[in-house]
């Protein structure tokens, strides 16, 4: 009797260092998966902290974000966003102070426009915009 409960717990120690290397590679598999999952995510978020991009969002989101995105500068004035536009590509070679020169003349051209009395209108009277290339 003595050797039939020796040789059972031999058996359920053998299961137990079994189980415990099989739970060792499953927790080494997790753990792996875990980190993969971090090196991607902080990989992803990357171009966002050193302002690369504006939004990072998941491939399945992508379709919905760049619609969102196209709407809201659809709903813009197209003329304030094309003055915009010219006065950061003119002044982003220059140097301190004549980008901050460029940048003022491109404020003040979009300050003469109709729609920035538009804008500020719409802002007063607590109304959409009307844009002129609408």
């Amino acid at each position: 009797m003595f050797e039939t409960v020796a040789a059972r717990l031999e058996r359920a120690k053998a299961r137990v260092e079994e189980e415990g290397r099989l739970n060792v590679a499953m927790l080494d598999a997790e753990t792996a998966a875990k980190v993969a999952k971090l090196i991607a995510d902080a990989k992803s978020q990357y171009p966002l902290a050193l302002g690369a991009v504006s939004r990072v969002v998941p491939r399945d989101q992508l379709d919905a974000a760049v619609d969102e995105t196209v709407t809201s500068l659809i709903a813009k004035s197209a003329v304030t966003l094309a003055l915009g536009r010219d006065a950061f590509y003119a002044a982003r070679d220059l140097g301190f102070d004549a980008a901050l020169d460029r940048l003022q003349a491109g404020l003040t051209a979009v300050s003469l426009t109709e729609d920035s009395r538009e804008g500020v209108l719409a802002f007063v009277e607590r109304r959409e915009p009307r844009w002129s290339h609408h």
